[in-house]
């Protein structure tokens, strides 16, 4: 029976491994923007509007990101004039461009809206709900979303804490390590 599960358990990952592939190769079909050495991890959802979306190279995007390239709020703002919400829907967008800039890092659950441009060298906190312009090297978190500081003083602070691992290490090895490092580091 174990090894039943198992066998389920890989086919289950792999078919979800490839999911999310299919979903980043569909958006970048649709004309999204991926700079070169970019990663995804876990699922991202990229809305209805990829092609309004520009990541650049070497950014590092989380599980459960969302980029929402418009406004379908919009729609309700309508219904002041009498026009039905489902119509008003198909027929009125309000839209807008997202901009990731290199070297960035898009923390888990963050939401990206219309119209936001993240300067390069920048970092969005888990759960950010980030709309406008923030400048390069940002430290950017909450909601809404603000500048709570730079990537170089928090470089500063996290080169003490920062372990090295080589990528050749076995898995029970790097187990070992990390929880030795975490212990020094309390």
């Amino acid at each position: 029976m174990k090894v039943f599960y198992n066998i389920i358990s890989v086919l289950v990952r792999a078919m979800r491994y490839f999911e999310r592939k299919a979903l980043i190769k569909s958006a970048i079909s649709s004309g999204m923007s991926v700079g070169r050495g970019t990663k995804f991890v876990g699922t991202q959802r990229f809305g209805s509007e990829p092609y309004l979306i520009e990541i650049g190279e070497d950014c590092l995007i989380t599980n459960d990101v969302s980029f929402i390239c418009h406004d379908g709020a919009w729609a309700v703002a309508c219904g002041l004039d009498g026009v039905k919400l489902s119509e008003s829907y198909r027929k009125h967008g309000v839209f807008g461009r997202i901009s990731v800039g290199n070297n960035c890092f898009v923390g888990v659950n963050a939401v990206l809206l219309p119209n936001t441009k993240i300067g390069k060298n920048s970092i969005v906190g888990a759960a950010a709900v980030v709309k406008g312009d923030y400048p390069e090297g940002s430290i950017i978190a909450g909601n809404p979303a603000r500048v709570v500081g730079k990537t170089s003083d928090y470089r500063v602070k996290k080169l003490s804490e920062a372990l090295t691992l080589n990528q050749d290490i076995r898995a029970e090895e790097r187990k070992r390590l990390i929880k030795n490092h975490t212990r020094s580091t309390e």
